[in-house]
């Protein structure tokens, strides 16, 4: 069946439905459309930054850091150091007091 004869046929039906099962078929028509939408959207802005020339002065610049500077830190300690911030507050305890 072709593009015309069904959308001919879709709203032949569609003529045949109560009011609130139209209203839901424009719904989900409306939210469909917004996927496409949102879809053309992202491709844009990928496609926006994958051209943008504003980061290609990084591309020629010399590294400021080298493997030698980075120090022998376990990344236990490192992860657990930083989270125990989070982890060590009194919200936290209120909140997991009951588990």
């Amino acid at each position: 069946m072709n593009r015309s004869a069904l959308i001919k046929e879709t709203i032949d039906k569609i003529q045949q439905l109560p009011d609130a099962q139209i209203e839901q078929i424009n719904d989900f028509a409306e939210f469909l459309l917004s996927k496409i939408e949102d879809k053309f959207l992202l491709e844009g802005i990928q496609k926006l930054a994958t051209d943008s020339k504003s980061f290609d002065y990084l591309k020629n610049e010399e590294d400021v850091y080298s493997k030698h500077d980075l120090k022998d830190i376990p990344i236990e300690y490192v992860s657990e150091h930083t989270l125990s911030k989070d982890w060590l507050r009194p919200e936290e305890d209120e909140a997991w007091k009951d588990l």
